[in-house]
């Protein structure tokens, strides 16, 4: 089922990009063309070469993943944000996908894939509940977006952990998203049910799609993640 987007504070001025944000990024990296390293920061997004030159640096604060494409683009995200720079590192724009996005990934023709969670409420608190992912164009149109969901409607324990959910795109333009979970979760986008238990403790599991958001399959990895910092990597 398609989201409306939420609203967030962005602004674009003389090639920096904020926006608002109530947690702390830890950074993320990608490598481009010719071993180009791009890396957020949590305050900024950089590109190094190979030898640890800074080709280019922008002010970014609350972005915390980064994505290169075929044509050497960056795709920062954060909470709210998804944000373009060109290849010398201009912003091409920004728009504000819903929720908390902790995950970027593009495929050959310059897609935009996001993974990240929506806030519910828990004990009077701000938990992670559902995953949410999403795919955009080249120029931030967002192309569509579904959410995978706890089936009983309230998660045991928070759904989703810091650092997850995380997305890649293999070589086929085929999705994977890895997260950890508590209950039952629908990893199915569609009107079957797929239903995924991770009995009384917390678990992980790793999905599958295709490029229209199409489920293809899914599986339990096993075993209680808590602790541990995962992410997938496009071959």
């Amino acid at each position: 089922m398609l989201l409306g987007m939420a609203t967030a504070s962005l602004a674009l001025a003389q090639g920096a990009f904020v926006v608002d944000h109530d947690w702390v990024a830890t950074g993320g990296l990608a490598i481009g063309q010719q071993g180009v390293i791009h890396i957020a920061t949590g305050a900024a997004i950089a590109a190094y070469d190979a030898d640890g030159v800074q080709l280019w640096h922008r002010p970014g604060e609350g972005v915390q993943n980064v994505a290169v494409d075929r044509q050497g683009n960056t795709y920062g995200v954060g909470a709210g944000i998804l944000v373009k720079l060109d290849a010398g590192g201009t912003v091409q724009w920004a728009v504000a996908p819903e929720g908390q996005v902790r995950s970027v990934a593009t495929d050959a023709e310059g897609h935009i894939y996001l993974a990240g969670y929506r806030d519910g409420l828990s004990g009077g608190q701000a938990r992670p509940e559902d995953m949410i992912i999403a795919k955009y164009d080249t120029d931030g149109q967002r192309l569509w977006q579904f959410s995978i969901t706890n089936v009983l409607g309230r998660c045991r324990y928070p759904c989703h952990r810091t650092q997850e959910p995380s997305i890649a795109v293999d070589a086929n333009g085929m999705l994977h998203v890895v997260g950890y979970f508590t209950g039952t979760i629908d990893v199915d986008p569609g009107v079957s049910v797929k239903a995924l238990d991770a009995g009384a403790s917390m678990d992980v599991f790793v999905a599958r799609y295709d490029a229209d958001g199409q489920y293809l399959n899914a599986f339990r990895v096993g075993g209680d993640p808590q602790g541990q910092n995962k992410a997938m990597i496009s071959p």
